[in-house]
This record gives C-alpha cells, sequence and structure tokens, in this order.
C-alpha cells in the first residue's frame, strides 16, 4: 500500500524531488491563470489593477516550457542506468502508457460530454460534433500530426511529450554520445535554422526537452558539466538575441535543477505543503483546468450578470476553488490509480 506523507509535503515519499513538485505546482498554476486570462474572464479587474499584473499573468503560458524541462529531467532520471533491451523498451512504453493514457483518455471523453452538453444547453452556441477520425487520433496522440481539431486546447503539449519520451528511449542507447548530438541538433530550432516541418512534429521543441535532458545528466556526472554550461549558455544567448522567453525559461529551468542536485536541495527546495499539494496533482490540474474554469465561469454568469472588478474577483476565487477541487478528485479517482498501476511495471537495471 501506498502512504502518504502529511507532515512537510502532501504528496512527499522518501526520496521524491521536492524541487520537481514545486516547480510543477508553479507551472500548472501559471498555466490555469493564463487560461482565465486569455478566455477574458476576468477583464474588469484586470482593468482595474496595475498593468503590470496582467503582464505578469499573461506570462503564464511559459509554465508549459518549465514543464518540458521537467519532462525532460524526470525521464532522463527514471531510465538512468535502466538496461533498454527491446523487451525493456515494450516495458518502458507500458509504464509511460499506464501512467499518462488512463488520465488522458478520461479527460477526452469528460470534454466530448461537456461540449456536446453545453452545446445543447447554451443559447446561440452552434452544435459540436466530433468524427470518430478524430477522437481515434486523439486517443493516439496523432489529432496534430494528422490535422484534426483539437478537442481541448491543451493537449498539443501531451502529443509532443509521448514524441519525447519514444525518441528518447532511442536516443539513450547511444549513451552520451547520442544524448549529445541530440542536444546539438536541437539547437537548429531555435537558431531558426530548422526546415519547415509539419505541424505537431517534435523537432521544433526539442531543445526544451533535451535542456532538462542534459541538466540531469549532469548533476549525475561531473565530466559532462561543462558540456551542459556550453548548452545553457547557447540557449540563453539564442534567447536574448531573439527576445524568445520560452527559449530563456527552458534553460532556466533546467540551471536550477541542475544547480539544486548539484548542491543536495533537489530533495528539500519549495517543500511548501501547498505547493507540493499543487504539483502532485499538476498532472490532473492541467488536463481539467480549461473545462473547470469555463463550467465555473459560466454558471456564475448566469446567476450573476453585472461584471464589475469586484464580482469578477469573486468569480476568479470561486473558478480557482472549482478548478483546483475538481483536480484533486479526478486525480484521487483516476490518476492516482493509474499512476500506482504504472508503478508495477519495472525496467531492468543496466550492468554497466
Amino acid at each position: 500500500m501506498n502512504s502518504f506523507c502529511f507532515h512537510g509535503t502532501f504528496f512527499m515519499k522518501n526520496g521524491r524531488f521536492t524541487l520537481v513538485d514545486g516547480l510543477r505546482g508553479i507551472a500548472a498554476s501559471s498555466v490555469v491563470l493564463f487560461h482565465c486570462v486569455e478566455g477574458h474572464h476576468v477583464d474588469h479587474l484586470l482593468d482595474a489593477l496595475p498593468a503590470v499584473v496582467r503582464q505578469t499573468v499573461e506570462c503564464g503560458y511559459l509554465g508549459v516550457w518549465i514543464f518540458f524541462a521537467l519532462s525532460g529531467f524526470v525521464i532522463a532520471h527514471s531510465l538512468y542506468g535502466k538496461s533498454l533491451s527491446v523487451s525493456d523498451f515494450g516495458r518502458f512504453i507500458l509504464k509511460r502508457s499506464l501512467r499518462l493514457d488512463i488520465p488522458y483518455w478520461t479527460t477526452i471523453a469528460l470534454t466530448i460530454a461537456y461540449t456536446i452538453a453545453s452545446a445543447h444547453i447554451v443559447k446561440d452556441k452552434g452544435p459540436s460534433g466530433f468524427s470518430a477520425g478524430q477522437i481515434i487520433a486523439h486517443v493516439f496522440y496523432l489529432q496534430d500530426l494528422l490535422h484534426f481539431q483539437p478537442i481541448s486546447a491543451v493537449f498539443w503539449t501531451l502529443c509532443l511529450e509521448i514524441q519525447f519520451y519514444l525518441i528518447y528511449a532511442v536516443i539513450i542507447r547511444a549513451g552520451i554520445t547520442g544524448i549529445t548530438i541530440a542536444c546539438v541538433v536541437s539547437l537548429l530550432a531555435p537558431l531558426g535554422l530548422m526546415p519547415s516541418l509539419p505541424h505537431g512534429v517534435f523537432l521544433k521543441f526539442w531543445y526544451a526537452f533535451l535542456v532538462g535532458v542534459a541538466a540531469y545528466w549532469a548533476w549525475r556526472r561531473n565530466d559532462l558539466r561543462y558540456k551542459f554550461a556550453g548548452f545553457v549558455t547557447i540557449l540563453v544567448i539564442i534567447a536574448i538575441m531573439r527576445g524568445n522567453p520560452t527559449i530563456l525559461v527552458s534553460a532556466m529551468t533546467a540551471t536550477l535543477l541542475c544547480a539544486a542536485g548539484i548542491l543536495g536541495n533537489i530533495y528539500s527546495a519549495m517543500n511548501w505543503r501547498w505547493l507540493q499539494f499543487m504539483g502532485g496533482i499538476s498532472y490532473s490540474l492541467y488536463l481539467t483546468h480549461n473545462m473547470a474554469i469555463g463550467l465555473t465561469f459560466r454558471i456564475l454568469s448566469l446567476i450573476i450578470k453585472s461584471h464589475t472588478a469586484l464580482v469578477e474577483l469573486a468569480f476568479l476565487v470561486m473558478a480557482l476553488a472549482a478548478t483546483i477541487g475538481g483536480a484533486f478528485v479526478f486525480w484521487w479517482l483516476v490518476e492516482r490509480p493509474s499512476s500506482n498501476l504504472s508503478k508495477k511495471i519495472t525496467l531492468i537495471p543496466s550492468r554497466i
């Protein structure tokens, strides 16, 4: 039985990276607030606040690039020192599938049901049909590659994550040489030298994932730290020269992870109960927040017609409470069991 420690961090187990969960919590919260603004749910509230507040919240989309770097770091940790034979590759895919697919598929079903129901309830809202091809493509994370309309606006990152995992599991068989070559190739995109690619191909964002991978390897092996420093330096220079905050955020996230690992703070940093809670439910929160935010604001708007800054502040508080509460229920009922199931699939340690 899995037991959770409630005196230090909500979801912490011995040896857990509290910094990683803390950053997950920050990233997920940033994306949630960003979508509250992007959906024009709190325009009057933001107009009443200093401009810097709107500017800060509008940068919440950068949480996605924190997630990318975190994903690279975590997957490198998961496969570090593991044998990846053909059978182990299959076990790895199954393990990731159990961890990610069940919550993702459940969200697809809930979003379809919510969209169809709202089309019948909300006046002047057009019909929302879903084709069999569209749904099947989503099940296999292929909707962007096959040019289907996304069922949810947040699913695009998951399609990239799956590609990241599969490719990393392949290149790691070539060891550090393979990872180094991949890091060099990934720089073509931020440099603007990547050839035109079909929509949905991961290569445009590969650097953001690989800088997290490089951070983990640099932590574990002293001889690789100069390579990591060079990779990050190049990314930071590109970010500054091109005015690209996404590149900078990924590089800084990876640098923080590596530094915390070297200093030994990765097991204790950001170990605040509320932030560890947010990090623990971050996947569920990311999957369900758009639907929860839209539903909550819609219901509240039907009850209270006036939209003053104060009313929207109250709406925002209630929407965030409903979104976080709903994400926790989703985590408890769906993600937690699937995560526990995935932990039963083990990979064989390498003999090297």
